[in-house]
């Protein structure tokens, strides 16, 4: 085998990629319609056990630290995109501009989401400096969204630049 042939592209009509571009969008809405579910249950869940040990802690019934609004933060931002993806699912019939802001709505939900996992481990830095959040959310994107290299590889470019930023 030549070396050349190993960086061409195969061919594939206008038609099929549009095609395929629309299943992994579909797929992606269902994954995220999932992932935002289990994440508005941790989210809830972190939200309890940080006012749990303030309370233990700081004797105070609610004490709004960095990490509550961070938590809540992701809660909202949860519950938008599932509605989001609800009333996207609701529309019959959508043109391509319509179809193309959702697909962008989801993409900039995961960018939100893995820019928030930089700022939170940045707080976590402070504390004890594990780099956990980050690495996970980058393992929940590259494992539950279906993309190009090329859109994974944007979709990382701002998460690292804030992490290696802060």
């Amino acid at each position: 085998m030549k070396l050349t042939n190993l960086f061409v592209k195969p061919s594939v009509s206008p038609e099929k990629q549009q095609l395929l571009e629309k299943d992994m969008f579909f797929r992606n809405l269902q994954r995220c319609k999932l992932f935002a579910k289990i994440v508005i249950l941790f989210e809830f869940i972190l939200i309890c056990m940080n006012q749990t040990t303030s309370f233990v802690t700081y004797h105070r019934m609610f004490v709004f630290d960095i990490y509550f609004r961070l938590y809540v933060l992701l809660l909202l931002m949860s519950i938008i995109m599932l509605v989001y993806i609800i009333r996207f699912e609701k529309k019959k019939d959508m043109t391509e501009k319509q179809y193309q802001w959702f697909r962008f709505g989801v993409i900039c939900f995961v960018c939100f989401f893995l820019v928030w996992g930089s700022v939170v481990t940045l707080v976590d830095q402070k504390g004890y400096g594990h780099v956990m959040a980050f690495a996970v959310n980058i393992m929940c994107v590259s494992i539950l969204y279906l993309a190009s290299n090329r859109t994974i590889l944007k979709l990382y470019i701002l998460p690292i630049a804030v992490l290696f930023i802060g």
